[in-house]
């Protein structure tokens, strides 16, 4: 793992003022900190960049199992809209959209997402027996959260599919496709406790400043978050040259492994800087009361 990096602009920035726990305190103006506790550095990495995400207090143990709620919202929906079309005397429409919404209707009734300490797996009737070979792509309907690639959830106010890529079924990674037939707020909790944040599943602080804009960004408490292959981990970005403040922020319980840059504070950010199109300028945004607590990897 790679030193975390702290960028601050000219001179005339704002002051900087932030504390680290549980690590000896950060420099400034384009100098690293110690390395975190990591025998390997300068390792490649599959994704460009970390988002800082979490789920903010989180409600289950991993030693816990979790079985989000069925949700009959889609399959009613769909028998809905079926009744619509025979109502049109649309009967060409009626029928796979009808036998598409009693097929979820009887899924919902069985099938179960079982969450336990190490993995995800799919699980149907009031016994939670085993589902079986997957018919789609072959073996047994269990994944590991450590081969989770990535996972998205669509879309979050009305759930419809929930997507995920592993490498368990195979080296390249298997993508996988379900429709949301349970409680999309519990899945939602649960998947990015367990398997971690997806690549934009909640916020990242950045781009602050840009257009010419006051950022106002304060009270914000990300908690227990892992970050793996990824060149940055947790990271507050900020455009030079405009105002406004970010404060109050505070970075606890995080995991990172294999990532180039785990902790990065930018105040000087310019994605146009190489074709000579960042002029400095005096002003910034003041960033201030940052704290990060129990960084590991």
């Amino acid at each position: 793992m790679a030193a975390s990096r702290f960028v601050c602009g000219s001179p005339n920035t704002e002051a900087l003022a932030f504390k680290m726990i549980t690590m000896k305190p950060l420099c400034t103006m384009y100098t690293s900190t110690k390395r975190l506790t990591s025998s390997k550095s300068d390792r490649n990495h599959r994704g460009s960049y970390g988002v800082i995400a979490s789920m903010v207090g989180g409600k289950a143990k991993k030693s816990q199992i979790v079985i989000p709620d069925p949700d009959y919202r889609i399959p009613i929906v769909l028998l809905g809209l079926a009744g619509v079309f025979v109502y049109q005397d649309n009967l060409l429409a009626a029928a796979p959209v009808g036998l598409l919404g009693l097929l979820l209707l009887f899924q919902t009734t069985r099938v179960r997402f079982v969450f336990d300490e190490e993995a995800l797996e799919v699980k149907v009737g009031d016994q939670l027996q085993e589902s079986g070979e997957n018919v789609f792509v072959g073996g047994k309907n269990r994944w590991k959260y450590s081969t989770f690639v990535n996972w998205e959830l669509w879309w979050p106010n009305f759930p419809i599919l929930v997507y995920f890529k592993e490498t368990q079924t195979k080296p390249e990674g298997q993508v996988h496709f379900f429709p949301v037939i349970f409680n999309g707020k519990q899945l939602y909790d649960v998947m990015v406790e367990r398997a971690g944040p997806s690549k934009t599943s909640l916020p990242n602080i950045g781009s602050l400043g840009k257009y010419d804009s006051k950022a106002t960004v304060e009270k914000i408490h990300v908690l227990s978050s892992s970050f793996v292959n990824t060149m940055f981990g947790v990271r507050i970005k900020t455009w030079q040259g405009w105002s406004g403040y970010a404060r109050g922020i505070i970075f606890e319980n995080l995991f990172f492994t294999q990532v180039n840059y785990p902790i990065d504070m930018d105040q000087f950010y310019c994605k146009y800087v190489a074709n000579g199109g960042c002029p400095i300028k005096p002003s910034a945004v003041k960033v201030s009361d940052v704290q990060y607590i129990g960084a590991n990897g």
